[in-house]
């Protein structure tokens, strides 16, 4: 049904709902329903300097110790529940129901994703970009052609999976279930880090990114509020042409820097296609409780909420004491022999004596650096 040069188009299937309209030469998402693990995105879509309207699908970090994988795309590839499940059958873990569930959707997304790549998303939302940055002129010129493009690419659906927000408590096996899915998962561009280096990283950037632009530009007396010179927007636009998947390990919110940006981050990051998998002891409705200035976070733990399914791991059970039954301490004194002694048992013991132990060093912060015992 037609309304002048404006109307309503409706996608409708079983895994997803969009409703948009198209006004001239331009498409824009109005609203978006989610159905069941996807949410679905055209990739035409920009935003809409008038209205403000944006599509909320639309729109890296290098390598930390944890690294980024190249492309694998493996023709048998074994699914997460059924890793898990030989696991259990070779005794090497204990049947737990509920790493069973979250295994199922692991699986669920590791499936979604062996096609997915955000790349086409970022390459049409770069196209409609320099279309806005056009001058009228050309627009009108150009009006004609480019509205038969679009309407040739107009059933043309990229269709992105939703991430998934694991959270239990600890020792629960959140982490160990991530990896397994890390490792298995046929996604090209794919990095796993921890959350709070994650952010270092990204403070890190932007203050390379206004260091560089005082350098060039020098102090200037008045604010250029545009996207193309926010910081955090540039640092959003570059990490997510470098992955498709994030996977975060203990995703915590505790600094008040971070609250206020993880909003406009993330936002970046999800309408650009990046998809997110994430663990954390805290439900996203209680992350930064009681943190300064709260309220201006709120509308994150919404993105977050859209963009990722949330699963309760349902289990008090802490694996991590499970090896270590019977030991009194933890603490050992390394100039006692018979302390020592001690120590090298139990570290033999939680690996079941099939590795042996070197000492490695870790680099952390402001300089600093961590002995530790690994294998």
């Amino acid at each position: 049904q037609k309304m002048n040069s404006l109307y309503r188009r409706f996608l409708v299937s079983s895994r997803y709902f969009i409703v948009s309209t198209k006004y001239s030469h331009e498409t824009r998402v109005i609203s978006m329903v989610d159905r069941g693990d996807y949410l679905c995105c055209d990739g035409k879509l920009t935003q809409n300097p008038k209205s403000g309207l944006t599509c909320p699908c639309l729109q890296s970090y290098r390598t930390y110790h944890d690294g980024v994988h190249a492309p694998s795309r493996k023709q048998n590839v074994q699914k997460i529940s059924q890793i898990l499940d030989e696991k259990v059958q070779s005794g090497d873990l204990i049947y737990d129901a509920s790493q069973g569930k979250t295994a199922n959707r692991l699986t669920a997304l590791q499936k979604a994703l062996m096609d997915y790549d955000n790349q086409p998303i970022i390459d049409r939302a770069e196209l409609m970009l320099s279309k806005q940055n056009n001058s009228q002129k050309e627009e009108n010129t150009n009006e004609q052609n480019d509205t038969n493009e679009e309407n040739n690419d107009e059933e043309k659906v990229v269709m992105v999976p939703r991430g998934l927000f694991i959270h239990g408590d600890v020792g629960s096996g959140k982490s160990f279930l991530m990896d397994l899915f890390f490792e298995n998962v046929t996604v090209g561009r794919k990095r796993r880090v921890h959350f709070h280096s994650f952010m270092q990283y990204i403070h890190q950037q932007i203050h390379q990114l206004k260091q560089k632009d005082l350098a060039t530009k020098g102090r200037n007396f008045s604010i250029d509020t545009s996207l193309e010179m926010n910081p955090i927007h540039r640092v959003a636009k570059q990490l997510s042409s470098e992955v498709t998947l994030l996977c975060f390990d203990e995703f915590q919110v505790t600094d008040v820097a971070d609250a206020l940006m993880l909003s406009q981050l993330f936002s970046i990051l999800f309408s650009r296609g990046t998809v997110v998998v994430a663990t954390s002891n805290r439900h996203p409705s209680t992350l930064y409780e009681g943190g300064l200035n709260r309220s201006y976070f709120l509308p994150f733990i919404d993105l977050l909420c859209r963009h990722c399914i949330v699963h309760d791991m349902n289990t008090s059970t802490d694996y991590r004491s499970v090896t270590t039954e019977g030991i009194e301490s933890f603490f050992f004194n390394q100039t006692c022999q018979k302390e020592l002694k001690k120590y090298h048992t139990l570290m033999q013991k939680l690996v079941d004596n099939k590795s042996s132990f070197e000492e490695q060093v870790i680099d952390v912060a402001f300089n600093r650096v961590l002995k530790v015992m690994a294998h």
